[in-house]
């Protein structure tokens, strides 16, 4: 009889120390995938925080542009209002 309690309390130990070597590694596995894909995002951050930076840059050089276009335009409307000589146009005909 104590012999069979004995087998019986081994394999519960044994089925134990299984289950928790299998919990072990399952969680080894996925704090593995979840740092891959930790590693992965903060590569993706990486790359969108370039991106935004390079396109404000572009942006900034377009408004510049922009302002520059608006200064010729200025100065074009500007001349069509004075007139030949740098007189004052008279009334449109």
């Amino acid at each position: 009889m104590t012999s069979h309690i004995n087998e019986t309390l081994r394999r519960a130990v044994r089925l134990a120390v299984q289950e928790a070597r299998n919990e072990r590694k399952r969680r080894q596995e996925l704090d593995e995938r979840f740092e891959l894909k930790m590693d992965q995002l903060a590569s993706a951050q990486l790359l969108s925080e370039d991106r935004i930076e390079r396109l404000g840059a572009r942006v900034d050089g377009l408004g510049e542009k922009l302002d520059r276009l608006g200064d010729k335009v200025d100065k074009l409307v500007d001349g069509m209002l004075r007139g030949p000589g740098n007189l004052p146009a008279g009334p449109p005909i």
